[in-house]
């Protein structure tokens, strides 16, 4: 079945429009526009998984080397027990200077002192006491309490 001339005309005006240099180098270049962007999309989000990926790695790191810390900074009981004492002694010798009985020369407690200061070691019956000899006493045993915490 042959065309008609005017559908042939029509035909051949299309092909015409189709087949354009100016609108197929315009093609071209929107054709390879598109093929660039997609690449770089690509390209995008497989940079985003990686970084993804690293970031994952990265925090499973931090967590790993918190737990080894950790573990590396729980004491045992013996240990804290040393801390405690050695607190103890500091907390006695920085405020051993403000004792009466403190010895600026040598710059500790001298128990001969303080035992000599009271002529006679009252005994339990006795209930008067003096004032001085009181303080001594307590005085002495607070001093005693606290070097047999740092001893023992």
């Amino acid at each position: 079945m042959p065309l008609s001339i005017e559908l042939s005309e029509r035909l051949a005006i299309m092909e015409k429009k189709m087949k354009n240099p100016e609108s197929e180098s315009v093609d071209m270049e929107l054709y390879e526009m598109m093929k660039d962007a997609s690449q770089r999309l690509q390209r995008i989000k497989s940079k985003k998984r990686e970084l993804k990926g690293a970031q994952r790695k990265s925090k499973k790191k931090v967590q790993v080397l918190k737990e080894e810390r950790s573990s590396e900074y729980s004491t045992s009981e013996y240990t804290r027990q040393l801390i405690n004492r050695t607190f103890a002694e500091l907390e006695l010798n920085g405020k051993a200077h403000t004792f009466d009985e403190w010895c600026t020369a040598c710059g500790c407690i001298h128990l001969d002192k303080v035992l000599s200061d009271s002529n006679q070691v009252p005994s339990q019956g006795d209930e008067q006491f003096a004032v001085t000899e009181s303080t001594v006493l307590s005085n002495l045993s607070t001093v005693l309490n606290r070097i047999s915490e740092i001893h023992f």
